[in-house]
């Protein structure tokens, strides 16, 4: 259990407790997913980074996030990213079949769709012309240059 003594009494969002752990554990393992470990600064710098970008790239206050991706510490990041650049966080299930989506996403109306290498099915032409989505990033290993994205580990 994470002593909340320290912390900011004010902060009251969700990404406030992400930024206080970072400053108070920074080197502090945050999360475990398989091999891979991730501290609280790491996850937060990473987020940080996703939200830079949203912002930059005409992400405003209020507008939708949908994340399509497996539990990892990417999902984690997305979550954090899209709360920081002030946007509202929407994940679907990893399972959800191609055409399932599109009515959720033509309702929901997303500016941005972050999804994972496997999933490169929601990356058609066809269904993004169909919806509102601005920006589509694709989060993995062998992830092609034509898709829009933001580097997380750079």
């Amino acid at each position: 259990m994470i002593s909340t003594e320290n912390m900011n009494k004010s902060a009251l969002l969700v990404h406030n407790l992400l930024e206080n752990s970072a400053k108070l554990f920074p080197h502090k393992t945050a999360c475990v997913h398989g091999t891979i470990r991730a501290t609280y600064e790491q996850i937060n710098q990473r987020a940080n980074r996703l939200a830079h970008w949203m912002i930059e790239s005409g992400i405003k206050s209020g507008d939708r996030v949908v994340i399509v991706i497996e539990n990892s510490v990417e999902y984690i990041i997305g979550y954090y990213g899209a709360l920081k650049s002030g946007a509202v966080f929407i994940s679907l299930p990893t399972g959800i079949k191609h055409d399932g989506i599109l009515p959720l996403l033509v309702e929901l109306e997303p500016q941005v769709l972050i999804t994972s290498s496997h999933r490169t099915d929601l990356c058609s032409p066809n269904l993004i012309d169909q919806t509102t989505i601005k920006h589509l990033i694709v989060i993995g290993e062998n992830t092609h240059q034509k898709y829009k994205h933001c580097n997380l580990y750079s």
